[in-house]
């Protein structure tokens, strides 16, 4: 009797969890930059971060966009990380020649399990920020 006790808190932990980042995806549903993003050439293509930097108690979406910075409006929306007071919480890569990995942060590390192409994703929650 006792073990179903411990496990029937973990069980709706798990899911208010998992809940939690499903609902995170649907507030980071921008589809296009917001006017006067800054646009900056990098790795042969231009790129927009936003927002850039994320202060340190950020709570929200952060995104990454390539195309052409003459058409923000035009550009494709191929990283988005969410964050929670600061920390990263999920991050999603859609880069046109790779498959989608959304790696899910746990404790400042991926947590493989609840990741989708885990092995694509930063190990550690730092180094998961949207390239600048």
């Amino acid at each position: 009797m006792r073990l179903y006790r411990l496990f029937i808190p973990m069980i709706v932990s798990t899911a208010a969890l998992c809940a939690g980042v499903a609902s995170a995806a649907e507030l980071c549903s921008r589809a296009s930059p917001r006017a006067g993003a800054e646009v900056t050439h990098t790795h042969g293509f231009d790129f927009i971060v936003d927002p850039q930097p994320v202060p340190n108690s950020f709570t929200g979406c952060q995104y990454g966009w390539i195309g052409d910075g003459n058409a923000p409006s035009a550009m494709e929306k191929v990283i988005t990380a969410y964050y929670v007071a600061g920390r990263v919480q999920w991050y999603e890569a859609r880069w046109p020649d790779r498959p989608l990995h959304r790696c899910v942060y746990e404790g400042g590390v991926i947590a493989p399990g609840k990741s989708v192409n885990a092995s694509a994703c930063p190990v550690k929650e730092a180094d998961a920020q949207v390239p600048r």
